[in-house]
Order: structure tokens, then C-alpha cells, then sequence
């Protein structure tokens, strides 16, 4: 018995709260009532209410708004019982996952409105990365490429007109530009 209960000491020392707790429900087979290990299974108890109570509130959201502060809580109660409970630690990922998506859309759409497309490509890349199987995103990175393309060549052909002195064809040019929201640059 005294080396079962020095080994719940290492394993409280470990923070190996399923071991010591393990080894707890052994020493009360061999010595029921023994303090030690009713004491530990009691503050073990604890240890685990305090982290249910925390994925409880973690999952309980459904959608978590505030990932920084859902990750803090699952920090804590990680401690008060490690590797208590993985789907939590797997739903805050994806919710963190899912927020970064969706910042990379928005992202992508406000670039494209304000005529960046190759900041809107990248953000579309991102964001494709992440979810690969969002067909609109494929679509849209696919669609964002070819204007990227497009754009390059327009800025090109204005450089390319102004160099040999066809001014006409360079308006045109930087008209097309225009309208696709982009700056002529030369």
C-alpha cells in the first residue's frame, strides 16, 4: 500500500489526474475508508467539475464569438484536468479555424471592392486553404486569378502604349482599367 501511495503521489506531482485517480479507486479496493485517497479522489472530483463546468460553457455556445477568451478557458481547465475532454479542444479549433475563414472572406470582398485583387486573390487563397472543399471559393480565387491576369496585362499594355507614344490607345487601355477599379500604373 505505501508504494501505491507514493505512486499517487507521482502521479499527482505529474498532474496525471486519471492515473492518481486510478490508482485512488485501487488503494480504497485494498484499504477502504483510507484518507489519502479519499482526500485526492475528492480534489480530483473537484478538478474535474471545474473543467466540465468550463467545456460546458465553452461548448454550450454553439458558435464561440470570443475565440481568444474561449481558448484562455480551455487553457484553465486543460490545467485543472488535462486531457479531459479532446472534442472541446477540437471544437475550439474549428470555431477558431471557421473565424479565420470567414475574416479571409471578408477580407477578399473588401479588397475586391476597393480594386485589390491581388490582396483579394491572396485572402481567397487563404480562405480556400482552410475549407477546400467551399466550392464557391474555388470559383471565386479561380475568377480572382483570371482578373489578376487580366489586370496585368491591361497595366502592361498601358506601359507598352505610353512607351511608343500611342497615347489614344493608352486612354482606352487605362479606361478598361477604370472600370475594373484599378489605377493605370505606369
Amino acid at each position: 500500500t505505501t508504494a501505491l501511495q507514493e505512486a499517487i503521489a507521482v502521479a499527482i506531482a505529474a498532474k496525471e489526474w486519471f492515473r492518481a485517480e486510478r490508482l485512488c479507486g485501487r488503494l480504497l479496493v485494498i484499504l477502504p475508508g483510507n484518507e489519502m485517497a479519499e482526500e485526492v479522489t475528492a480534489h480530483i472530483a473537484e478538478r474535474r467539475a471545474m473543467a466540465d463546468a468550463i467545456y460546458q460553457r465553452l461548448t454550450g455556445q454553439g458558435d464561440i464569438s470570443n475565440l481568444d477568451e474561449a481558448v484562455s478557458l480551455l487553457a484553465k481547465a486543460m490545467e485543472c484536468f488535462p486531457g479531459h475532454s479532446q472534442e472541446s479542444v477540437a471544437a475550439i479549433r474549428l470555431g477558431r479555424q471557421a473565424a479565420v475563414f470567414r475574416d479571409s472572406l471578408e477580407g477578399c470582398e473588401a479588397a475586391a471592392r476597393t480594386g485589390d485583387f491581388l490582396s483579394a486573390r491572396g485572402l481567397a487563397a487563404r480562405a480556400l486553404s482552410l475549407n477546400p472543399g467551399a466550392v464557391g471559393v474555388a470559383r471565386l480565387l479561380a475568377r480572382l486569378e483570371q482578373q489578376c491576369s487580366e489586370i496585368g496585362e491591361l497595366q502592361q499594355g498601358v506601359r507598352n502604349a505610353v512607351e511608343n507614344g500611342d497615347f489614344v490607345r493608352a486612354k482606352l487601355v487605362a479606361r478598361r482599367l477604370d472600370e475594373l477599379g484599378v489605377p493605370a500604373r505606369l
